[in-house]
């Protein structure tokens, strides 16, 4: 991750530092082969500027992006002040 890519008001060393502090589940989408999306949450480790998420080797999310690989995620606060990260791979 880089400045030269990322949007809104934090910069990378912000978005670090929500990440290391957030104790929150990460909301994933995937697309189902029917061609709509799926969301779900799943727990989260930040390391090295990737975010690692906790599932079973044989969960349906698995199989759906190792079939189409665009995904989203939103780690945010549902409790105000309103804030997160957004991103997509």
């Amino acid at each position: 991750m880089s400045e030269q890519t990322l949007s809104g008001p934090w910069g990378l060393d912000a978005i670090r530092a929500y990440l290391h502090e957030a104790r929150i589940p990460v909301r994933l989408t995937g697309v189902a082969p029917s061609g709509w999306p799926i969301v779900l949450s799943l727990w989260f480790l930040p390391e090295s500027d990737a975010i690692w998420c906790a599932t079973a080797c044989n969960a349906k999310i698995v199989s759906l992006i190792e079939s189409n690989e665009k995904c989203g995620f939103e780690i945010a606060s549902e409790e105000m002040p309103y804030r997160g990260v957004r991103g997509r791979a």
